[in-house]
């Protein structure tokens, strides 16, 4: 499979198109060309309706069907689904036409009519996942201190591929700020910053200090409880977001783990 897969089409007039798909499957062990994509995937925003004259599923995923060798298509907008197969009549002329679901592997068309409707038909995803994020954000919000650990246990199971690419420990992470000691007038730049992991032990030791200058009187140690208590203020933490919007800076060349690392100064 490949996402964001760039085609190029013919449409009704003849004339060649370039295309993306969101998502394309290709026949096992062979390379991913326009001529060996078995499925196509179209993804539109949840506003887009699926009769829509530029971006749905005749415009787009009808289009690419018929002007290409592929067979199967489904285009969703996060709330319906549709199913298209591309047939070519005797004179060789391409048709899309909806089907209630496509054949998985190892299936074909007609194992699917002898098997009749399914029992469980497809839904997309979109509701349970919104309810999914609004719950996560609703625990994460309710519980302050939980933050941090929430935000480092997603990014390691989620993000975190077999693909080169080598993460520091937060230990070690932990350690190298330490001998940095950086304060709110430091500048920090990650050149391969990952999923963050530095940026984000910065900010929590930069906190700290933050917090210190503010409330000075809780410094010693025994109100070190209630300046721990003053870390998640709202004065604390708009004085930390500052800090991170001007003096934290990182690189990667992974756009998921970029994704990941953006999120940072909006979290903590």
């Amino acid at each position: 499979m490949e996402r964001d897969f760039p085609f190029t089409y013919e449409d009704d007039e003849g004339k060649i198109k370039r295309a993306k798909a969101d998502l394309a499957v290709f026949d096992p062990e062979r390379s991913h060309d326009t001529e060996n994509t078995i499925r196509i995937a179209v993804v539109s925003d949840s506003k887009v309706k699926d009769k829509d004259p530029k971006k749905g599923v005749a415009r787009t995923l009808g289009n690419y069907l018929e002007g290409t060798d592929c067979e199967f298509g489904v285009w969703t907008n996060g709330n319906d689904l549709h199913y298209l197969q591309c047939e070519k009549d005797d004179w060789g002329q391409a048709q899309a036409i909806d089907i209630s679901d496509f054949p998985g592997k190892g299936q074909s068309m007609q194992d699917l009519e002898l098997s009749g409707e399914r029992a469980h038909p497809r839904k997309p995803a979109n509701d349970s996942l919104v309810k999914t994020f609004r719950r996560c954000h609703d625990y994460i919000y309710g519980n302050e201190g939980m933050k941090k650990t929430a935000y480092e246990t997603i990014v390691s199971n989620t993000l975190k591929q077999e693909a080169g690419q080598f993460f520091t420990p937060r230990n070690v992470i932990r350690c190298m700020v330490e001998i940095m000691d950086p304060d709110e007038n430091t500048r920090v730049l990650d050149p391969a910053c990952g999923s963050g992991g530095f940026l984000v032990i910065v900010l929590d030791h930069v906190r700290k200090k933050i917090a210190g200058n503010m409330y000075p009187e809780l410094t010693t140690e025994n109100k070190k409880i209630f300046l721990e208590a003053k870390y998640n203020s709202y004065e604390v933490n708009n004085a930390v977001k500052k800090y991170a919007e001007r003096m934290l800076f990182g690189f990667d060349f992974d756009l998921d783990l970029k994704k990941a690392a953006r999120i940072v100064p909006t979290i903590f």
